[in-house]
C-alpha cells in the first residue's frame, strides 16, 4: 500500500478516535446511546503509570501526549507516576540492555499541563475546571529489595515435596531475571495505584475511573478510558467493565487495564496477596505464578465476583520500548489481534503514531519471529555488552512452618459436647482417611474496647480461646482503644474501662501455653509465643478516620437520602461511629499480624478474629468446623462464622484461612464503596450484616473459600461494670443444646464463678443482663 494511503487512513482514524476495520460491530454507538440515556457525566478519574521509563523522551512520552492525554483531556483526569531511578538496565529476555535516564520522566507534568491548557483554550477557555494533579514517585533497586526482600526470597526458593518449585513458573521459559522483573512491575503497579488513593483519601477526592498504564511502550492507538471500543465510541455508561487489551493474550493480557475504581484496585494491589490463594489451591503445577494464568484464574474473576464486567477493546495497540529508542513491533500486528491492524503496515502505523521516522525493522539474534524498529533521534545512548544476569539462589534457612507442622502434628483435643445429632464426619474418621492432621501457623487478632477485660473477658479467653488452641501455639496480635470512659449508647449504660488491662492477655498466653508444654513432656524446643499490642486513642482514630466518617454520615443522593448512612435502621449517629470504630480495629489487628509476619518471614495460614468485649461461653478450635464431632477443616478452605444473631449473618467474629480473613478484615473500606455503586439497598448499604452478607462474604467465595457456620459456638457481649449481656445464643434453635432457662447457670459455669440475677433492660423489655 502506498505509504501516501497510510498516513491519511491513519490520519482520519486520528479524528475519530479510531482505526478503520473491516470486520462488522454490533456495538451499539455513543450517539444511540446518549439518544437512550442522555447526556455522559463521567466520574472523577486518574492515570497512573507505572514501571521503568524506557526511552521516554524520545519515544513513549510523545505518544502518551497523542494517545493517552489528548483522548482524555475532556475528563481532566489526575495523573499519578511511579518509577524506577535506575541508570542502565541489564540485558535480559528480547532486550540487549542499555542506559536510561529515569529523570525524562518529569517532563510529563509539562505535558499534562500543556495539553489540559489547550483543551480549555479551545472549550472557551473554563477556568472553573479544576487544575490538573500530576504527582510522581520512586524506588532505587535498593528501596525496592529492601520491600520485597521476603517476597523475592519465598518465591524462587520456595519447594514442595517433589522438590519443585512452588511459585516460580518453571515450566515456562523464565529465568531468574523474569520472576525479579515482574516483581518489580507488581510493585511498581502496587505504588502507583497507591499514590492515586493516598491523594484521594487526604483531600476527599473519590475517583470513579482509573486507567493503569505503562512508561515504557509506544501508544500506537488512542485510548479512551470510558469508552468500551474506538469504532463506535461505545460509552461504559454504568461504569462496570474493566477493559483490557486484545494481544498478547496468554490467556489475556497483563500489561494495562482501564476500568471502575474498585475493580482496578484488586488488579492493581491484591496481586501479592490473591498469589497465595493460588498456590494453596496448587491447580497449576509449574505455572502458578505466571502472570498471565494468574491473572485469569484468580485476579480477574475476584473482580467479576463483584458485579464487573470483563471487556476486551479490540482497537487498542501499543508496543513495548527497550532502551536506545527500540521499540518491539509485533505485540498487535498479527492478524485478528487489534481491529485494522497488519503486519505489513506495521512500520509506517507506528510511524505515524510517533509522528518521526523510524528505521527499518531489524530482527532479534536469538529469535527470528521477534522484529524491532530504531526510533531514537532525540539523543545517543551507549548500549551495554549483552551478558545474561545470573542469579544465585540462596537456601533458605527459615524452616519455621515445616519445623510448626512438625512440632504440632497431632489429633486436636476434645472439645464440648451436644446432645443434638450431627452427621458431619468426626476426626477420627478423617484421620483413619487422611492421616494425622498437620495444622499451618496460626494467629488469634483481638479486636476492639476491652470493656469489663479483667474481671469478665479475659478468664473466658483463657478458658475457651488459649486452652483450645495452644495445641497450635498460635500467635496473638492485639489491637484496642486507650479510653478510659465510655458514654452510654444502645443497650449501654457507658461507664469507666481500664484499658491497662488488656496487657494481662499477654501472661495469660504464656502461662496456658507452658502448661500445654509440660503436659506433653516439656517440648522446650517449641517457638515461644509471640504477643503483640498496638492501640488508639480517640484522636488518632478520629485523625485516621475523619475522611470517613465525615462521607458516612453526610452523603446524600439527589432524593436528599443518606447514602452510606442505614438511615432505614434503628441507627443513631453513635451507633456509625462504634461501627467504623470496630472495623478500624479489625483492620488495626490483622495489620499488626500482617506486619509481624512481613518482617520476621512467618506465613500465617489460619487466622481467628476475636472481640476483646465479650465473655466466651463455649470453647473455640479454630481448626475445627463444629465441636460436637470435632470436624476438622483439613483443607484450610473454609471460612466460619457464629450461628447466633444472623442479621441475615453475624459480624462479629470470624476464623478461617488467611486469604478469607483478609477480605473480611481488611477491605470493608474499599468494598463498601462497591456496595453503594450498586445502589441495590438504600436505607441499609452500610449496615453491617448485610453488607457482609451482599458484598464481603461472596468476595470471599468467590477465591474457592466456603461459607459456614459453626452451629457450637456461644459468646455473650460485655458491657463496663461486669455487666454481660445474656439474649445473644440462648434461643431456640441457635447455638446447639442451649436453651434460654439454663443462660444464667451455663455463664457462671463458663466464667468460673457466681453471678448476680438478671436484669431487665429499661428501655427493652426482651433484652436481658447479668451482673458478672
Amino acid at each position: 500500500m502506498d505509504k501516501g494511503v497510510v498516513s491519511a487512513e491513519i490520519k482520519a482514524n486520528d479524528r475519530s478516535g479510531i482505526e478503520d476495520s473491516s470486520e462488522d460491530d454490533d456495538s451499539e454507538s455513543s450517539e444511540e446511546q446518549v439518544k437512550k440515556r442522555g447526556p455522559f457525566s463521567p466520574g472523577r478519574c486518574a492515570l497512573c503509570f507505572f514501571g521503568l521509563p524506557r526511552s521516554y523522551e524520545s519515544v513513549v512520552l510523545p505518544t502518551i501526549e497523542k494517545n493517552i492525554l489528548r483522548p482524555n483531556a475532556k475528563y481532566r483526569c489526575d495523573v499519578f507516576v511511579h518509577f524506577f531511578d535506575q541508570a542502565t538496565e541489564a540485558a535480559g529476555r528480547y532486550n540487549d540492555g542499555g542506559k536510561i535516564d529515569p529523570s525524562h520522566i518529569y517532563f510529563l507534568d509539562g505535558s499534562v499541563r500543556k495539553v489540559y491548557d489547550e483543551f480549555n483554550q479551545a472549550r472557551m477557555n473554563r477556568s472553573s475546571m479544576l487544575p490538573a494533579v500530576v504527582q510522581f514517585v520512586n524506588d532505587t533497586d535498593d528501596t525496592f529489595i529492601t520491600a520485597r526482600r521476603h517476597q523475592l526470597k519465598k518465591y524462587h526458593n520456595s519447594r514442595n515435596e517433589q522438590g519443585n518449585q512452588i511459585y516460580f513458573p518453571w515450566k515456562s521459559n523464565w529465568k531468574n531475571s523474569s520472576m525479579d522483573n515482574m516483581i518489580k512491575q507488581w510493585h511498581s503497579i502496587n505504588a502507583s495505584f497507591s499514590l492515586m488513593e493516598s491523594y484521594g483519601q487526604s483531600h476527599s477526592v473519590r475517583y470513579e475511573r482509573v486507567a493503569m498504564l505503562r512508561n515504557d511502550v509506544l501508544y500506537v492507538t488512542p485510548i479512551d478510558i470510558y469508552l468500551l471500543d474506538n469504532l463506535n465510541k461505545t460509552i461504559d455508561y454504568d461504569n462496570s467493565h474493566f477493559v483490557m487489551p486484545p494481544f498478547c493474550r496468554y490467556p489475556v493480557n497483563d500489561r494495562m487495564i482501564y476500568g471502575p475504581y474498585g475493580a482496578v484496585r484488586i488488579w492493581a494491589t491484591q496481586r501479592f496477596d490473591l498469589i497465595e490463594h493460588r498456590v494453596r489451591q496448587a491447580k497449576d503445577e509449574g505455572y502458578e505464578m505466571h502472570s498471565e494464568r494468574f491473572l485469569d484464574s484468580t485476579v480477574l474473576p475476584t473482580m467479576e465476583a463483584l458485579g464487573y464486567h470483563r471487556h476486551m477493546n479490540p482497537d487498542v495497540c501499543f508496543v513495548r520500548t527497550r532502551t536506545n529508542g527500540i521499540v518491539m513491533v509485533n505485540d498487535c500486528f498479527a492478524a485478528g489481534v487489534t481491529r485494522g491492524l497488519v503486519k505489513e503496515n506495521r512500520r509506517d502505523i507506528i510511524i505515524q503514531a510517533l509522528g518521526r521516522k523510524c528505521s527499518k525493522e531489524i530482527t532479534d539474534r536469538d529469535d527470528n519471529t521477534v522484529f524491532y524498529l530504531d526510533c531514537d533521534n532525540v539523543g545517543e545512548s551507549t548500549q551495554l555488552s549483552k551478558s545474561e544476569s545470573q542469579d544465585e539462589s540462596v537456601a533458605s534457612n527459615d524452616a519455621s512452618v515445616e519445623t510448626w507442622k512438625t512440632q504440632n502434628r497431632q489429633m486436636v483435643d476434645d472439645s464440648t459436647e451436644s446432645s443434638q445429632d450431627d452427621d458431619s464426619e468426626s476426626s477420627e474418621e478423617q484421620v483413619k482417611k487422611r492421616g494425622p492432621f498437620s495444622p499451618g501457623r496460626c494467629a488469634l487478632c483481638f479486636f476492639g474496647l476491652p470493656r469489663s477485660y479483667e474481671s469478665v473477658v479475659l478468664p473466658t479467653i483463657e478458658k475457651n480461646i488459649l486452652r483450645p488452641n495452644a495445641k497450635y501455639r498460635c500467635d496473638v496480635f492485639v489491637h484496642f482503644f486507650d479510653q478510659a470512659t465510655e458514654a452510654a449508647g444502645r443497650y449501654n449504660d457507658g461507664g469507666k474501662i481500664d484499658p491497662s488491662h488488656i496487657y494481662f492477655l499477654d501472661g495469660s498466653v504464656r502461662k496456658v501455653y507452658d502448661e500445654f508444654n509440660q503436659a506433653r513432656m516439656n517440648r522446650s524446643s517449641m517457638l515461644p509465643a509471640v504477643v503483640q499490642f498496638v492501640n488508639d486513642t480517640d484522636d488518632t482514630f478520629i485523625t485516621a478516620r475523619r475522611h470517613q466518617l465525615k462521607k458516612y454520615h453526610n452523603s446524600r443522593n439527589e432524593q436528599g437520602n443518606q447514602i452510606y448512612f442505614p438511615w432505614k435502621s434503628n441507627w443513631k449517629n453513635s451507633s456509625m461511629d462504634n461501627m467504623i470504630k470496630q472495623w478500624h480495629s479489625i483492620n488495626a489487628s490483622f495489620s499488626l499480624m500482617e506486619s509481624y509476619g512481613q518482617s520476621h518471614s512467618v506465613r500465617y495460614e489460619r487466622v481467628a478474629m476475636l472481640r476483646n468485649d465479650v465473655l466466651y461461653v463455649t470453647p473455640i478450635d479454630i481448626y475445627l468446623l463444629d465441636n460436637l464431632n470435632k470436624t476438622i477443616d483439613y483443607d484450610n478452605s473454609h471460612f466460619v462464622m457464629p450461628p447466633f444473631c444472623r442479621y441475615p449473618v453475624n459480624d462479629r467474629m470470624i476464623y478461617g484461612p488467611y486469604g478469607a480473613v483478609r477480605i473480611w478484615a481488611t477491605q470493608r473500606f474499599d468494598l463498601i464503596e462497591h456496595r453503594v455503586r450498586q445502589a441495590k439497598d438504600e436505607g441499609y448499604e452500610m449496615h453491617s450484616e448485610r453488607f457482609l452478607d451482599s458484598t464481603v462474604l461472596p468476595t470471599m467465595e468467590a477465591l474457592g473459600y466456603h461459607r459456614h457456620m459453626n452451629p457450637d459456638v456461644c459468646f455473650v457481649r460485655t458491657r463496663t461494670n461486669g455487666i454481660v449481656m445474656v439474649n445473644d445464643c440462648f434461643a431456640a434453635g441457635v447455638t446447639r443444646g442451649l436453651v434460654k432457662e439454663n443462660r444464667r447457670d451455663i455463664i457462671i459455669q463458663a466464667l468460673g464463678r457466681n453471678c448476680s440475677e438478671e436484669i431487665t433492660d429499661k428501655d427493652d423489655n426482651t433484652v436481658f443482663y447479668l451482673k458478672c
